[in-house]
């Protein structure tokens, strides 16, 4: 049976849309694409399990799904304001918010949506961080203000590099400035499982910037340090080498402790994510190494789609093989070298792991 939802009718099986007795125009890959959402409806569904499921494996850019979700808004009466039936959640995905009437419980999902990675996976197996605007103390505060915004601009490009962490875009956090939220309000808001804080104020000679690090679903702090600048230029890029050095350490550390701290089993990304953490966390030895390359396998075996996974898997048996941490055999390179080449006979080059 089809989907019936307010004063519309989708038929999967004849790849129809009406609204009452009128027959609605959407090109196949917005059909599917609201056919995709409609039929994961009960949890947010991320950008980039749509461009994998959609456009199965081919590279396009998140401009593509943007225009077929426009085209679905226009097709339900629907917009990007009142976001009725298609609700954006930033950083995180879609979501089909209206209310189903009656639909088959037989049919299944249709054959052209089938997903090529794991049904486990979701948006939530990712790690999410947002830096919020620092606040500022002291006499020119249009001065300190604008040090502290390119402080926390500059911060959130370095931060980018951390491969499968979602980074909130600066323009969403800024835009929360006035609104004095705490870190749970504020994670809530912007869909961030860390949340990074801090101030700038005038100090002695210079200034001091106060850096906190927390985790938005319990409220606590993971981390959190001081760091001085001087008056110079050279003294503040310094600054903003050590302050994201010292993040980006503490944030792999929790995020490593919490995919260690979940339940059941875990999730290709989740697996990919504990083995990109690791050798951070743990240390370069022979068992570490030995336990990232296992974690890695598990993850390709749940979905050997991910050109990620199989680049972390040629780089761990690489360096391992490199330091003499691995074995040292023809066969171990060969399948480092394989698994190296495989992102780009599959998907595109691809960001590399924790390893520091």
């Amino acid at each position: 049976m089809p989907y019936r939802f307010e004063e519309f009718i989708l038929d999967r099986k004849t790849r129809d849309l009406q609204d009452g007795a009128e027959s609605i125009h959407l090109e196949p890959q917005a059909f599917d694409v609201l056919v995709f959402l409609i039929e994961n409806r009960d949890r947010v569904v991320s950008k980039i399990e749509m461009l994998d499921t959609i456009w199965q494996g081919r590279v396009v850019s998140e401009s593509a799904l943007t225009s077929r979700i426009k085209s679905i808004r226009r097709a339900l009466n629907d917009d990007g304001k009142s976001q009725r039936l298609i609700r954006n959640f930033p950083n995180r995905g879609y979501r089909f918010m209206g209310a189903i009437e009656s639909e088959s419980s037989v049919d299944g999902p249709s054959p052209s949506l089938t997903l090529t990675r794991s049904a486990q996976t979701t948006c939530t197996d990712s790690p999410s961080l947002a830096i919020l605007p620092f606040e500022v103390f002291g006499e020119d505060v249009p001065k300190l203000t604008r040090f502290a915004d390119g402080l926390v601009e500059d911060l959130t490009t370095l931060i980018t590099r951390i491969p499968l962490l979602s980074v909130t875009a600066r323009t969403s956090t800024f835009a929360l400035r006035e609104e004095k939220l705490d870190a749970r309000q504020a994670g809530d808001r912007l869909g961030a499982r860390y949340i990074v804080e801090g101030s700038v104020q005038d100090a002695t000679k210079g200034l001091r910037v106060n850096v906190q690090l927390i985790d938005s679903d319990s409220g606590f702090h993971v981390w959190a340090e001081h760091f001085n600048r001087g008056e110079s230029e050279e003294d503040s890029e310094k600054l903003l080498l050590r302050l994201a050095a010292r993040l980006e350490l503490h944030l792999v550390h929790a995020i490593h402790r919490a995919v260690l701290a979940q339940g059941g089993e875990l999730s290709a990304v989740q697996l990919l994510v504990q083995a990109s953490t690791l050798l951070a966390t743990d240390g370069w030895h022979r068992d570490t190494f030995q336990e990232a390359v296992e974690l890695l396998e598990r993850s390709i075996s749940l979905d050997p789609s991910s050109a990620l996974a199989h680049a972390e898997l040629g780089l761990s048996l690489a360096l391992g093989h490199r330091v003499g941490l691995l074995e040292r055999s023809s066969t171990l390179v060969q399948k480092a070298v394989a698994e190296a080449e495989s992102p780009f006979n599959s998907r595109g080059p691809t960001r590399t792991s924790w390893v520091a």
